[in-house]
């Protein structure tokens, strides 16, 4: 990992700066009217708009010191928003409620505004003019403190709450387009790794990057749903029919994390208690999902508590197993550590913020966002990490399969292998082809004289001295002992005898120095090649050997070419 370091730590510094331009979203609404919150004592009281209008049950609203608004899973509840002075800035005010971008449903939320009081039903997809991160109204520029509006918050979990902002419209929309710049530069990041898993899995067929495809588009559903932009995509508009339309991703994104880091970190492997008990936290959150999806109201008081104290079991567990994984000597868990604490950390806080029914700062909001799309990055550089040492892996095995250790040529292996394809290559074309079957003389006086580590220094010599003889494309192999053979594409009798001399000169005039001493070392040299439609590896071999024996018989030193290979030639 070390070589990675710097990415990493420019990722840590993207993920920083990130969160400090999400606390940069504030703006500041300047001076204007405060707002009042008052909430209706007698949830069964129905106000319609003549009510409204003429004023005639504001005494039974009760003044509250917050701005906070509560509903519950009973009855519907009704509140009066009133300001603290007339409404005399230039631009219109702007009532928006960011805490119902909520991290199960959006809350359903009625307005009921001056001067008509028409209601108007606001919720996913509501806001014209506006992004859909937040349900938003425009008022009338003409609003008076002493005229109320009034909010009904329907039937939701209990414990949902939300707060009433008030700002001017170019308050308001500064703070929107903040907003969507930050959202969509998250969603893009998670977006664009979905698609490189996808292409990775089409590409290699590794299920690995199944995993990591599954689990990155339900957190990027997870995400798009939590801050409205699913409803600006075709077909978004049935999200919002669901009453429950957060909670199965949330649900379905922790299962496939808890399968994909299981995977990623090979955890069966390194740690296999700690990862059956991991996993097995996907079956309590598989269990509650027909409930999530057709449980009445009336259990949602066990059923998410429930939900939110299992993903915060799942976020303890998967740190636990990531620490005694890295304590191991685990390389992914590394990369896992780096990329979800942050998220997880967003996550132990954003569940324990809903079970105490604490705000939300914006910081919060956003920072979960960016924490999402950080862990995305770094996993999608360690899932790299990983493809490129299984390449580099599967590299060496296959140097170590085709090469000969001691002088990293092709081995007797990979020369059968090659020369098959290069033949059927010359006849495919018909080129000629010729190759040379090389044999150091008298290699057995060299090893007993000088001990086997010099024979092994010659050999390498041997080969460093032929390689510069050869032309672009040729290439060298080590057959077996002190034999070698070259294959010599597009090469006829006299290109191939030519070679072959500069081959065996070239050897012969670069001895090798072993402690002071000269060792010098020559070859003999048999050429064969293609003469005929029949000929394979098997036939040239036959004939490069033979040539080699004529090489010896005829006094060692020199080059012998196959006489078939004279006549066609000729």
């Amino acid at each position: 990992m070390t070589e990675n370091s710097g990415v990493l730590k420019r990722l840590i510094v993207w993920f920083l700066f990130a969160l400090i331009a999400s606390m940069a979203v504030v703006v500041d609404a300047g001076d204007l009217p405060v707002l009042h919150v008052a909430k209706l004592q007698d949830t069964q009281t129905t106000l319609d708009p003549a009510a409204m209008m003429d004023g005639s049950l504001d005494s039974a609203f009760l003044a509250q010191a917050t701005q906070r608004l509560l509903a519950s899973q009973d009855s519907d509840h009704w509140y009066r928003l009133t300001l603290s002075a007339d409404w005399r800035a230039a631009e219109l005010p702007v009532v928006s409620f960011p805490d119902a971008r909520g991290i199960y449903t959006r809350l359903p939320i009625w307005i009921y505004a001056p001067p008509d009081y028409r209601p108007i039903r606001l919720g996913a997809g509501s806001n014209a003019g506006f992004s859909r991160s937040v349900p938003t109204v425009m008022l009338p520029a003409d609003l008076r403190a002493s005229q109320g509006v009034y909010i009904r918050l329907g039937k939701h979990l209990s414990r949902a709450e939300v707060i009433a902002t008030l700002d001017d419209l170019s308050g308001f929309l500064a703070k929107d387009r903040n907003d969507i710049r930050l959202v969509t530069a998250f969603e893009s990041v998670q977006a664009a790794m979905l698609l490189i898993g996808l292409f990775l899995w089409l590409l290699l067929r590794d299920r690995l990057f199944l995993y990591f495809f599954a689990y990155i588009g339900a957190q990027l559903l997870y995400a798009m749903l939590i801050s409205g932009e699913i409803f600006q995509l075709p077909g978004g508009w049935a999200f919002s029919a669901l009453r429950r339309v957060s909670a199965p991703f949330a649900m379905l994104t922790t299962v496939l994390a808890i399968t994909f880091v299981t995977e990623f970190c090979d955890l069966r492997r390194s740690i296999p208690r700690a990862a059956a008990l991991f996993g097995a936290i996907r079956w309590p959150l598989l269990a509650l999902t027909p409930f999530i999806l057709f449980a009445s109201s009336e259990q949602d008081w066990l059923i998410f508590p429930l939900l939110n104290w299992l993903i915060l079991l799942a976020c303890v567990v998967a740190i636990g197993c990531v620490l005694v994984a890295l304590i191991k000597g685990n390389r992914q868990a590394r990369y896992f550590f780096v990329a979800w604490l942050p998220e997880l950390g967003f996550t132990i806080f954003r569940v324990l913020q809903l079970q105490t029914g604490s705000d939300l700062p914006a910081w919060a909001d956003y920072g979960f966002q960016a924490s999402m799309a950080f862990a995305t990055l770094v996993i999608t550089f360690g899932l790299a990490d990983q493809t490129l040492r299984a390449r580099r892996e599967r590299d060496i095995a296959d140097k170590l399969a085709n090469h000969d250790q001691l002088t990293g040529i092709f081995n007797r292996r990979a020369i059968i292998s090659r020369l098959d394809e290069a033949v059927a290559e010359a006849h495919r074309n018909e080129r000629p082809l010729a190759l040379l079957f090389v044999d150091v003389d008298h290699f057995k006086l060299i090893n007993d004289s000088h001990g086997h580590a010099v024979g092994d220094r010659c050999l390498q010599g041997i080969v460093k001295a032929a390689s510069r003889e050869l032309r672009s494309g040729d290439w060298i192999g080590r057959y077996g002992g002190e034999e070698f053979v070259v294959v010599l594409p597009d090469a006829n009798a006299e290109s191939a005898r030519a070679i072959g001399e500069r081959v065996r000169a070239g050897i012969e005039s670069h001895p090798i120095l072993v402690d002071g001493e000269t060792v010098r070392m020559t070859v003999s040299v048999g050429v064969a090649g293609i003469t005929d439609g029949r000929d394979n590896t098997d036939t040239l071999l036959e004939r490069a050997d033979a040539a080699l024996y004529r090489a010896k018989s005829d006094g060692r030193n020199r080059v012998s070419i196959d006489q078939n290979l004279v006549a066609v030639s000729a």
